[in-house]
């Protein structure tokens, strides 16, 4: 109970609020007293000014006035004794006796104010100290009840909160220490306990994804060699090698041939996936132009697009190089140009643009006229088997793994990629390339413009 941050709290606040009221008292006792003697004084001082005035005749009856109005039972016993008899003498008028009762009552005020000096000294001292003490008792608490905070409370919830964000961002490399057996202590317990629950899952998350990925990669494998075989065995069926087929039976060789290559084109994203989990996709990287592998990537979707009806136009394309690997970015290239395929009305247009501007990345982007992408889902689309479907945007043909695939390409290449959309205005994905130079010509170009320029 006593290690309960709240008790120990409590406890301190206690005690500091103890002492400084117990100093608190003191003070304002002190302060009554030297009160008390200040007033005493000067009360002193006006009966002796009163005292005074019964010897003038002209101020005689006021001060004898003044006087029987300050007759008091809290008067000092020799003012007591004194002042009746000053006002007994004054009305009868017997002035000899009036002017020795007046001395006497003088030099008794002044034996009386000597009595009282130090007493109000005294309190004023003690006034002064207990004052400090208290002062100094209340900054004391307060420091102390801060300290304990900060030391107790403040510091370990920054400590923890540190560790809690770190473990957000993937950092797991601190130790666990021994949480204090209070509040705190039971607040980090807890949050050891999930973040051990959590790196155990993990473990055993990645030994299910690496089986995951050692499983795809041999099955895509084993079944990649039977269907290029039933895809070549179906492509000598339609040639006529054994023979011709009525209509209805090359409609189904169509049909089988069309399917036998999706799914060739399904089992290839499943190696390369593999390949890119495993951290097995080396890049064959070199300096190439750009515009070669933009008319081959478009030329080889030509069938694709007008079997869609969709046509693809890349105006203006710079004449740059890249540094990069030509098969890969054409890869990248081709799953962009598809995806703006499948989801552009009958009729659209999708075009390709490339942004070239000296102190950036080269920017190549793929503009569509489908239905947009709505904002919750221009994230997802990047995961593995993500793809956005709603009810104005209805799931297409497709494995969710080529926009996967072309940002690990990206990544590989150092690069980024993105999307912008509007829902129901179309969708430009992009990707950015950091190693890019002019190609000569163009640079040829822009050296004779500038001289002529000049």
């Amino acid at each position: 109970m006593i290690n309960s941050l709240r008790v120990r709290v409590i406890l301190l606040m206690t005690v500091g609020l103890t002492a400084t009221a117990g100093f608190a008292y003191l003070t304002v006792n002190a302060f009554l007293n030297f009160e008390r003697a200040s007033n005493e004084t000067h009360l002193s001082f006006a009966v002796q000014d009163r005292a005074e005035n019964m010897l003038d005749p002209a101020s005689r009856t006021q001060a004898l006035k003044e006087l029987s109005e300050r007759q008091s039972t809290n008067d000092p016993p020799h003012r007591k004794e004194g002042l009746p008899e000053i006002i007994k003498s004054a009305e009868g008028k017997r002035i000899t006796n009036l002017k020795a009762q007046v001395h006497a009552l003088i030099k008794n005020e002044k034996a009386y104010r000597q009595y009282i000096s130090p007493l109000q000294q005294y309190s004023k001292k003690r006034m002064l100290y207990f004052g400090t003490f208290t002062l100094f008792s209340a900054l004391i608490s307060l420091g102390l009840v801060l300290w304990f905070l900060l030391r107790g409370i403040f510091r370990p919830l920054r400590d923890l909160s540190e560790k809690m964000v770190d473990f957000q961002n993937d950092k797991y490399t601190y130790q666990f220490s021994v949480p204090p057996p209070n509040e705190v202590g039971d607040l980090q317990k807890t949050f050891n306990a999930l973040a051990q629950r959590v790196l155990t899952n993990m473990d055993e998350l990645k030994s299910l994804d690496k089986a995951k990925s050692e499983f795809l990669s041999i099955a895509s494998h084993e079944l990649r060699t039977p269907l290029t075989s039933i895809k070549g065995s179906l492509s000598l069926l339609k040639s006529g090698v054994v023979g011709s087929f009525p209509d209805p039976a090359l409609n189904l060789l169509n049909i089988a041939e069309t399917e036998t290559d999706r799914l060739v084109r399904l089992i290839n994203e499943l190696l390369d996936l593999a390949k890119i989990e495993a951290g097995k996709f080396p890049l064959n990287k070199g300096w190439g132009r750009l515009r070669p592998i933009v008319d081959k990537t478009i030329e080889a979707l030509n069938g694709f697009s007008q079997k869609a009806n969709v046509t693809i136009v890349a105006p203006d394309i710079p004449s740059v190089k890249i540094h990069a690997d030509g098969d890969r970015i054409q890869q990248v290239l081709t799953n962009l140009l598809s995806n703006a395929i499948k989801y552009s009305p009958e009729g659209g247009q999708i075009t390709l643009t490339v942004e070239a501007e000296e102190g950036h990345p080269l920017r190549i982007s793929v503009t569509d006229q489908g239905k947009g992408i709505a904002p919750e889902d221009q994230e997802l689309i990047f995961e593995q088997f993500r793809q956005a479907t709603g009810p104005s945007n209805p799931l297409v043909k497709g494995t969710g793994l080529g926009l996967a695939i072309a940002k690990a390409l990206v990544d590989e290449h150092c690069g980024t990629i993105g999307v912008y959309s509007v829902v129901n205005e179309g969708a430009t994905f992009y990707f950015d390339l950091p190693d890019w130079e002019w190609a000569q010509e163009a640079a040829v170009e822009k050296t004779t413009d500038e001289s002529v320029a000049a």
